[in-house]
């Protein structure tokens, strides 16, 4: 939706959200469940961050850490 295209317009978003979907990926194919789940936890967060960022309308201004 339009909220996915504004988050991944800010800058490194695209980047963090990419990697976030390797750790799952990664912990997935390694079939390590508490480690798909703290991958999955970060980035729904991450996600939750930014979405909320665009509806308050200060994208950008900070990003969580990345890993």
């Amino acid at each position: 939706g339009e909220e996915r295209r504004a988050s991944l317009a800010i800058p490194g978003q695209l980047d963090r959200a990419v990697a976030g979907h390797g750790a799952i990926l990664r912990a997935v194919a390694a079939r390590d469940a508490p480690t798909a789940e703290a991958a999955m936890r970060r980035h729904l967060q991450d996600a939750i961050h930014y979405i909320n960022q665009w509806l308050d309308g200060s994208a950008g201004r900070q990003a969580p850490d990345a890993e």
